[in-house]
């Protein structure tokens, strides 16, 4: 048997069972080149066809009282095309670089979503999707030795020419566990919700290190 330009023997007693390592390499080789060409088929595709000028999110007016349980985005049609949904009902986001990973600030809109649905529609079960990812924020939330509770995102991730190392946190990701918290302790009027918020917004208050420009990498990770 020839593969990768040699020869190997494989014993008759062995080769009616496996296959060689050396052929599973040629396989898996294929295998990566097909998922590629998928990818930039599915790509050039949604580019060329399925581009649009507008996208399909309403803003809300009823938003901005401070007691509102209304967020100031919504939509019924997006996608969701990036969503891989556990059996915990916690989604995780889909991408061809990071696999499938947590974002806490994708698991906080979608509860967002579904809070909205519950507020147009009286949809009792999507009132429980929401209250199903406060408690994952609620759970995943760490708190750091100045105070400050930061949701970080477990994966590395490029973004230009810096690359942040996980686990690292965003003002993006903050500010949707915030909101999402903000609405989960209007529901619920749970005081480890309150108190989580208050460190929460602790982060916004902090500065750079004495000595450290404002264009540092650590507080770039943070303000990302």
């Amino acid at each position: 048997m020839a593969a990768l330009g040699f020869a190997v023997k494989i014993p008759m007693s062995c080769s009616r069972h496996r296959r060689s390592p050396i052929s599973n390499l040629g396989t898996n080789y294929n295998s990566e080149n097909f998922a590629r060409l998928k990818y930039a088929a599915r790509a050039l595709h949604r580019e060329i066809f399925q581009f649009k000028f507008d996208y399909p999110l309403q803003t809300v007016p009823e938003a901005g009282p401070r007691d509102s349980l209304y967020y100031y985005l919504y939509s019924e049609s997006l996608s969701w095309s990036i969503m891989c949904m556990g059996a915990d009902g916690i989604p995780r986001v889909r991408g061809r670089l990071i696999g499938e990973v947590y974002k806490p600030a994708y698991i906080a809109w979608w509860g967002l979503c579904n809070l909205g649905r519950y507020l147009r529609h009286n949809d009792k079960a999507s009132l429980r999707v929401f209250l199903n990812q406060v408690a994952w924020l609620e759970s995943h939330g760490v708190t750091r030795a100045d105070g400050a509770v930061v949701w970080p995102n477990p994966f590395d991730c490029l973004q230009g020419a810096t690359l942040l190392r996980a686990p690292w946190v965003s003002a993006y990701d903050q500010g949707m566990a915030i909101s999402a918290l903000v609405r989960g302790y209007r529901v619920t009027r749970r005081p480890s919700l309150l108190h989580l918020l208050r460190g929460a917004g602790r982060i916004f208050e902090l500065g750079c290190k004495p000595g450290r420009s404002p264009r540092s990498l650590e507080l770039r990770r943070l303000l990302q």
